[in-house]
């Protein structure tokens, strides 16, 4: 939902053409050069009616001082006082009246820095009307037009930012509106830049920060009385806390924003105003009211020029969908889309496009419904670009659903091979252009094409694996509706299976909710305990298997594998040393598939030889690695620990035994410094890390890695630090706990395993909990064995040392916490 633009700071294009003027008070006409006439006098107090935030009173007095210096024959007079009669309009949001003054005033002589003020004030009008292309041109017209006044120079490029954003130019919106916030001396301008950043972090999904953004500009407008501004950041503030489902603070600020406009005639943001309360009471079922607002909203559109229209049609759109009304649904989207793009709003044009798909879906039309779809998911994709890799991870949060539809409405029409396509094109994807931009090492980031068909069957093949895709559908309220299945064989077979989760839920409610109750603690699996099936079963799932128990059989295990693996267990390679590699989705990443049993209580890892990937491409992606060092990075029991972390005494004996296996020097105890570590990463070929983690599922990139503190590290290695870090292991193994968990996103699990891939590791063993000290060092130790004496890839390594694991120990809490992720070989 495109969130509200601020109001332009007062003393808006106030500029001086001499030095020495107050840099708020605009240039006087000539003849004020020279004597203080009675047109003179009134234009400064009219001026000045402005600068304290009172535009109607302002145009009163410049009606008559326009009179004035038209009977004096001055054409400076008249232009100075017509370009802030159009200052004066835009205030109180009547825009065709400032572009008509600002035409005007462009009758009569003016020199450059007159011209760039003028064409700054027609861009921010262009903006409030929606009109992206007009604003842009006037604005990159005034650009550098106003060098001799910083403040108003830093305005345009506040506009620009505003009209890259709304062009969906994320990464140029961000570039001049961070900018022109650092150079803000004005708490005006601060105020509008800060309101300004929210809006495009509000677009990329980043919902916090937005809210956080809103917060101090509003602060700010009420500090200085600026009413309008102030009311329209509390239209944008309540957006932000609908979306972090907090219905009753939202309502709150929109009730307190329409409080506002209303009583200063902001028709431009009582449109968007409107358009937010109806998504409100839309989201709360409360449909009349809903309606009302968006009647309101369409009838005050049809008064300033069409503002808001494509918004308000889209709305209308979804209001009619949701009534199942469709014929008046898809003539509201596409009448939305017109508007979007006439005035080139590619957020508009994607929202509108995907609403229309989903219409289309529902009412039987999937033909019209892909080709709908396929549009929405360009028109975003295009906003990709440039963006930072957590920009781009929140922007795809923001579309997970619209690419669920696109999937949908593939697979009704039996086209599940491109299905697997629309998958993959939804999941990983700054991921995958992370890996492709370190992986040709260039400092610009890359926007890789999805795969086709033939790609992914090439990858299979060339893996020699069969890859197992999930995909899990939701629908708008965020219920699990289906759960889509792919195969692929190392021959390039494509098979699908479609689990309908509704139906499941129904029908297993009490069982499912029994399971729930199993789970010891939600925190085991980093999961609300009141979450939909497939959440509930992870988290049973994983709850049980952290009971120290010592029954081999476990419920929630078997019902995990005839919901995950029966449906294409015909389908799996009966060879167990054949591969398979999974590519889990959501809450799945969390799934210890090793640990999952069949009817006759076997584990899957004694059936198969597993691994998983964040998403097909991924695989394609690994770097060749020189032969030339054979340098292995061994840190175990690192002594002592920051923030009061206990020792690890097996960990300390696993990385000695594992460094005798390789023939190299580990760094045990005051040795393992951070510093020390950090050094030796950036050649190793080999990194095995065996210490505490420390997880944050909030803050996925704030997970950390403990060592010895010392004067250069505080002793914790975060995720966010080694994503800077330039890595050339083919293996790291993080002997740890919670290393292969993070903040679970549209992109995968975004953590320490993510921040070692995206630094150049081809692969990663991490674990999926708190894992006990002396049976992972063991595991480890026999994982090391296998690999050295058997000559076993990663992958099979794995498994023998968990077979081994299974004949000392059956319970799975002690072996199948570890997952390898990414390349087998």
């Amino acid at each position: 939902m495109r969130s509200l633009r601020t109001s332009l700071c007062l003393g808006l294009l106030l500029t001086p053409s001499l030095v020495g003027l107050n840099p708020l008070q605009p240039p006087l006409p000539a003849i004020a050069q020279t004597s203080a006439t009675e047109a003179d006098r009134q234009f400064k107090s009219a001026v000045e009616m402005l600068r304290i935030g009172s535009p109607g009173i302002a145009e009163q007095k410049l009606e008559q001082v326009l009179q004035l210096y038209k009977s004096q024959a001055d054409p400076q007079g008249q232009q100075a006082t017509l370009t802030q009669l159009g200052l004066a309009y835009y205030r109180q949001g009547r825009y065709p009246q400032a572009l008509q003054a600002l035409q005007q005033a462009e009758q009569f002589p003016s020199n450059f820095q007159q011209q760039g003020q003028r064409s700054s004030l027609k861009g921010m009008v262009y903006l409030q009307q929606g009109d992206y292309w007009q604003a842009l041109q006037q604005l990159q017209r005034a650009e550098g037009s106003q060098l001799r006044d910083i403040a108003a120079e830093n305005r345009t490029r506040i506009a620009l930012g505003e009209t890259y954003h709304y062009l969906g130019g994320y990464t140029k919106a961000l570039q001049y509106l961070e900018l022109a916030q650092r150079a803000a001396n004005d708490p005006f301008d601060r105020g509008w830049a800060l309101q300004a950043i929210g809006d495009v972090q509000f677009n990329l999904g980043e919902y916090k920060q937005a809210q956080d953004y809103y917060q101090q500009a509003l602060a700010i407008r009420r500090s200085v009385g600026d009413r309008l501004g102030a009311a329209r950041t509390l239209s944008s503030l309540g957006l932000a806390y609908q979306e972090l489902s907090q219905f009753e603070a939202a309502l709150s600020s929109y009730q307190e924003a329409l409080s506002i406009i209303s009583g200063l005639g902001d028709s431009t943001g009582r449109v968007y105003l409107l358009n937010n309360l109806s998504r409100a009471y839309l989201k709360q079922g409360q449909t009349q009211p809903a309606l009302d607002y968006l009647q309101q909203a369409l009838a005050t559109t049809r008064l300033i020029n069409g503002t808001g229209r494509a918004l308000t049609f889209t709305n209308l759109g979804n209001y009619y969908r949701q009534l199942q009304q469709y014929a008046q649904a898809i003539d509201f989207y596409e009448q939305a889309l017109a508007w979007a793009r006439k005035n080139g709003d590619r957020v508009g044009e994607a929202k509108a496009l995907s609403g229309l798909g989903e219409t289309l879906l529902e009412s039987g039309q999937s033909e019209r419904a892909t080709q709908a779809l396929q549009a929405s998911l360009d028109a975003f994709e295009q906003l990709r670009p440039g963006l930072r890799d957590e920009q781009k991870i929140s922007l795809f949060e923001t579309q997970t659903y619209t690419y669920g539809l696109f999937q949908k409405t593939l697979v009704s029409q039996n086209r599940q091979a491109e299905a697997l396509v629309a998958a993959e094109r939804g999941r990983g994807r700054a991921f995958v252009e992370l890996l492709a931009q370190r992986l040709s090492n260039s400092p610009l980031p890359r926007q890789e094409a999805p795969p086709t068909v033939a790609a992914i069957q090439a990858i299979a093949k060339q893996q020699q694996a069969t890859l197992v895709t999930y995909s899990l559908l939701q629908d708008r309220a965020g219920q699990e509706t289906d759960l889509y299945i792919w195969v692929v064989s190392p021959a390039g077979d494509i098979n699908f299976r479609r689990i309908d989760l509704k139906a499941l839920k129904n029908n297993q409610a009490v069982s499912l909710n029994k399971l729930a109750r199993q789970a010891r603690a939600a925190v085991a699996a980093g999961q609300d305990q009141s979450q939909p099936l497939i959440s509930d079963l992870v988290v049973s799932l994983r709850g049980s298997l952290l009971e120290s128990t010592s029954q081999p059989m476990f419920t929630s295990a078997r019902n995990s594998y005839e919901l995950l693996i029966q449906p294409i267990a015909e389908l799996l390679p009966t060879d167990p040393k054949a591969r398979i590699i999974f590519i889990p989705q959501g809450a799945l990443f969390l799934v210890p598939f090793a640990a999952l049993q069949d009817a006759s209580g076997q584990f899957l890892i004694e059936k198969h030889t597993l691994s998983i990937a964040p998403a097909i491409q991924v695989l394609a992606l690994s770097k060749p690695r020189s032969t030339a060092t054979k340098l292995a990075l061994i840190v175990g029991n690192p002594t002592p620990m920051p923030v009061g972390l206990s020792p690890l005494p097996a960990a300390e004996q696993e990385a000695k035994a594992i460094a005798q296996m390789l023939n190299a020097q580990p760094l045990i105890g005051r040795k393992a410094t951070e510093t020390e570590v950090l050094q030796q990463m950036s050649q190793a070929s080999l990194i095995h890390l065996a210490t505490h983690g420390l997880l944050d599922g909030q803050e996925g990139l704030n997970s950390s890695l403990a060592f010895v503190a010392d004067q250069q590290h505080n002793g914790l290695l975060t995720a966010a630090e080694i994503l800077d870090l330039k890595l050339q292991a083919d293996l790291a193994v993080l002997s740890a706990c919670d290393t292969g968990r993070g903040k679970i996103t549209g992109d995968g699990v975004v953590g320490l395993a993510r921040s070692l891939m995206s630094a150049g590791v081809n692969s990663v063993v991490v674990s999926l909990w708190a894992v006990p000290d002396l049976p992972t060092a063991q595991l480890m130790t026999e994982f090391y064995r296998q690999r050295q004496h058997q000559k076993l890839d990663k992958a099979q390594a794995l498994r023998q040392a968990m077979l081994t694991m299974i004949k000392q120990d059956p319970n799975p809490r002690n072996w199948a916490g570890f997952v390898l992720i990414g390349q087998i070989d």
